[in-house]
């Protein structure tokens, strides 16, 4: 096996597996958008998916799983490192590349003062800190069934 074929490799499965873990949390996001009133819901869920953090945020997201699936495939299919260990710093390096916008956005929200009642302040940074949390784990789940995959496909020497 070459470099590059363990590199399309990985990239495949990271990709593959960034797409299914993307489609559970806007699943989950869109269930969530819609608990009160159906049609304000969708309204309010196409509308959270168009900002333009959002969108950056969602292409750092697929970047980091191509780039990072790459480098993967060729660490667990050439080089014989342990795709636990791959799994477990590429998610983390995939997550804070991911949410470091939204944390960012949570510490000036919290430095500021009068802005927001505090109960509502403290709800908004709950509630950004659980999405923070789902996501990471989501994360975490998607780049093992990567690895996973990935590793499968070592030739048997």
């Amino acid at each position: 096996m070459t470099s590059k074929e363990s590199q399309i490799i990985g990239q495949k499965y990271s990709l593959l597996s960034a797409l299914y873990i993307f489609f559970i949390y806007e699943l989950l996001a869109f269930l969530s958008s819609i608990k009160g009133d159906f049609a304000n819901g969708i309204l309010f869920f196409i509308e959270e998916q168009m900002t333009l953090s959002a969108l950056i945020i969602y292409g750092i997201y697929f970047l980091s799983f191509f780039t990072l699936g790459r480098i993967a495939g060729y660490r667990i299919l050439l080089k014989g490192n342990n795709y636990i260990i791959v799994g477990l710093l590429f998610s983390l390096l995939t997550a804070a590349g991911t949410f470091i916008k939204p944390i960012i956005e949570l510490k000036k929200m919290y430095n500021l003062t009068g802005v927001y009642i505090i109960n509502e302040k403290e709800a908004v940074i709950r509630s950004a800190y659980i999405v923070i949390t789902i996501g990471t784990l989501l994360i975490l789940c998607g780049w093992m069934i990567a690895v996973v995959r990935i590793n499968k496909r070592k030739p048997v020497v």
